[in-house]
C-alpha cells in the first residue's frame, strides 16, 4: 500500500510504500507536550506507482 498522512490540517505527505500489517507511524510529535490529530490515506501500490482511487480517510488523536 501507498500511505499519506496529513498532520493537523497541514498538507498531505507521502509516508512511502509499506506491504507490512500493521503499520507503524514512527514520526515524532511535532510538539511533546500537545496532541496532534494525524489522518491517513491508502493507495494501491502496483509496479512500482502509487494507483487507484484513494481509501477513505482514517483519523487519530495521538499524545505525547
Amino acid at each position: 500500500m501507498w500511505i499519506e498522512s496529513l498532520i493537523n490540517n497541514g498538507e498531505w505527505v507521502a509516508l512511502g510504500a509499506d506491504n507490512s500489517k500493521p503499520h507503524y507511524d514512527t514520526l515524532p510529535l511535532i510538539d511533546p507536550a500537545l496532541p496532534e490529530v494525524r489522518e491517513y490515506r491508502l493507495r494501491w501500490w502496483d509496479k512500482g506507482v502509487p494507483n487507484g482511487e484513494f481509501s477513505p480517510i482514517q483519523k487519530i488523536v495521538v499524545v505525547g
